[in-house]
């Protein structure tokens, strides 16, 4: 290295242009850890699918299409142009979302008990890295363990608490992990003292989880007759088939009647695709 070129690094040693560029290397492996807020990556890890968004997109586009075209060849065109960009949407969408609500449906009944171990492992002088840790191994095997263990190897590897807390917002949904993210962040900012905070939250979630197991009792039976309609709805024309099969050819034939088929197919499915959208429970 020229004598004027470690001149000119060692003025830097300490300029904001040396810190820039710090900031500027660790850039890339902050992005491949954290996926950006709102992203579709961001939906796919709180699914729990372990695939980059652009060939999960492929995936279903190329299905959807291949589905498409067989419905259009083997029923008609009016099935094929419906179905098909349905059961694309389904699966860029709704079934992303249900996914979702189910994983934090395992989270949420943990979450009171990781807060009450936080607060105990704070209470007895550890520091916020620490007392993760500690509540973290508290936990039982499942999904919040499993996050969690992956935001403490974080903080060893470099990131600070925080950086390694939004990690956890993008691979769990819910206002609960976001409620612990900021109660964590605002005991931080408190200078580390006062843990009401965790007692309230973790009370608070206790009610709430109540609520939501009786929202889900009220549902089965809901969910349970709309499957059975379902069902019976496309065993009918099954067992007609079977078993008036010239009938139904010859019905077929009348350009009205295949128009009317393919619209009551149709119908069947952007029901099946609505309900499930409705009855997937965010609280």
């Amino acid at each position: 290295m020229r004598e004027s070129e470690r001149l000119r690094q060692l003025r830097l040693a300490n300029s904001d242009e040396i810190l820039k560029k710090k900031e500027t290397e660790r850039t890339p492996r902050r992005a491949n850890a954290i996926a950006k807020g709102g992203s579709f990556a961001e939906r796919l890890q709180q699914a729990g699918i372990q695939a980059p968004a652009l060939v999960y997109i492929l995936m279903v586009v190329g299905g959807a299409g291949f589905l498409t075209v067989a419905l259009s060849k083997g029923i008609g065109g009016l099935v094929g142009l419906c179905v098909g960009p349905c059961i694309a949407f389904y699966f860029l969408s709704t079934h992303l979302t249900a996914k979702a609500e189910k994983r934090r449906a395992t989270v949420v009944p943990h979450l009171p008990g990781f807060l009450d171990s936080l607060g105990a492992s704070l209470g007895t002088g550890y520091n916020m890295e620490t007392a993760v840790l500690h509540a973290t191994n508290s936990l039982p095997d499942g999904i919040l363990k499993t996050e969690f263990k992956k935001v403490c190897r974080l903080t060893q590897k470099g990131f600070t608490l925080d950086e390694a807390l939004e990690f956890a917002l993008r691979r769990i949904s819910g206002q609960e992990i976001v409620s612990v993210v900021v109660t964590i962040r605002l005991f931080a900012d408190m200078g580390g003292r006062g843990l009401e905070p965790f007692k309230r939250l973790g009370y608070k979630m206790r009610e709430q989880q109540s609520v939501l197991e009786r929202a889900s009792r009220d549902l089965v039976g809901t969910k349970q007759a709309f499957y059975v309609i379902f069902a019976l709805s496309v065993a009918a024309p099954v067992f007609l088939l079977v078993s008036e099969r010239e009938y139904i050819v010859a019905a077929f034939q009348h350009p009205w009647i295949t128009y009317l088929m393919q619209s009551s197919i149709v119908i069947q499915v952007v029901s099946f695709m609505l309900f499930r959208r409705i009855t997937t429970l965010r609280v």
